[in-house]
C-alpha cells in the first residue's frame, strides 16, 4: 500500500514539491517556525511606541492646571501643566 503526502511548498525542503517528499527535517520547520514567532514579536513592540497630548478643560473651557492624567494598564501618569497641557510617552 502506497501512500502519497502532499505539503505546503512553504514547509517543504526545496525540491521536495517537485518530488514529492515529505518534510525533509524537523529543524527546517521550527527555524520557520522561530523566524515567524520572532518578527511578530518584534511587531507588537513597535505598535507600543508613541506618546498621547491633550489639554484639560473645565467646564468654563479654561486649563486645569495640575490636573492628573492616568490611562488603564500604565503604571505611571502625569499632570497636567499651568495651562491643563500634557503629554504621557
Amino acid at each position: 500500500m502506497q501512500r502519497t503526502y502532499t505539503f505546503h511548498p512553504f514547509f517543504a525542503s526545496p525540491g521536495a514539491a517537485l518530488t514529492g517528499q515529505p518534510l525533509a527535517s524537523m529543524r527546517h520547520f521550527v527555524k520557520w517556525t522561530c523566524t515567524l514567532a520572532l518578527l511578530l514579536f518584534f511587531l507588537g513592540l513597535q505598535a507600543q511606541t508613541g506618546s498621547l497630548t491633550g489639554i484639560v478643560l473645565d467646564e468654563s473651557g479654561l486649563g486645569m492646571p495640575g490636573a492628573t492624567i492616568t490611562l488603564p494598564g500604565l503604571r505611571s501618569g502625569t499632570a497636567a501643566d499651568a495651562g491643563g497641557q500634557f503629554s504621557i510617552l
